[in-house]
């Protein structure tokens, strides 16, 4: 990470740790949880070790488990919600993952929740986005109802979609662009589909021709 404010850059450790791990920068992703687990360890109980726990979750090779269940057990039920949320997020996505769809919807809806209840929009449509994805169509939380939005376009696309279309149009992959926006590559995958449906779009050559201009203009 670029220096800067030691604490911000401590707490925001978490958050670098998963957006590296999706870029494929694992061994920085290794140095920055071994360090935040040290500074952890100095601090004692409480919400710092549930992150620790979920740094390592994220790392891990084959079951990563075992490191989200510590962290849900040891994340407070009044202590930073959001990053609970964060766990709950992580979690629910690796259990879908593992085609564990039923358990994933639990975590899932749980994350939306806290992300709806505390008016984090971009986290509450990432949530609901995978919900969707896991096959809960009846999720009542969609985040571009749940919470003000300017998404509304004359494309009629959501914020999230616009942010992903542009990534695309200026050349990102579907990697590329998860890692960019802290999403899961299946989830842009599906954000795209809706996207082509919407728009009655067939290719993504021409989505690039459609927005290729505008993201340029937008960037």
């Amino acid at each position: 990470m670029k220096p800067g404010h030691p604490g911000v850059a401590l707490q925001a450790m978490p958050a670098y740790v998963e957006a590296a791990v999706r870029a494929g920068l694992r061994l920085p992703a290794e140095r920055a949880t071994a360090a935040f687990a040290r500074w952890a360890e100095g601090v004692g109980q409480g919400w710092p070790t549930a992150l620790v726990a979920q740094c390592r979750a994220v790392l891990a090779h084959d079951d990563p488990e075992e490191h989200f269940r510590l962290a849900l057990r040891l994340h407070g039920p009044h202590d930073r919600a959001l990053e609970q949320a964060r766990t709950a997020l992580l979690y629910g996505e690796y259990l879908k993952r593992e085609r564990r769809r039923a358990e994933s919807r639990v975590h899932l809806r749980e994350a939306a929740e806290i992300f709806r209840r505390h008016r984090a929009r971009l986290w509450l449509d990432r949530a609901s986005a995978e919900l969707r994805a896991s096959g809960d169509n009846a999720t009542s939380t969609p985040a571009d109802d749940a919470l003000p939005t300017d998404s509304a376009g004359p494309n009629g696309l959501t914020a999230r979609q616009l942010d992903i279309v542009r990534l695309v149009a200026a050349g990102a992959t579907n990697k590329e662009a998860a890692a960019r926006l802290c999403l899961s590559p299946r989830t842009v995958d599906y954000h795209l589909r809706r996207v082509f449906q919407q728009l009655g779009i067939t290719s993504r050559a021409e989505l690039i021709r459609r927005f290729g201009a505008e993201s340029v203009r937008s960037g």
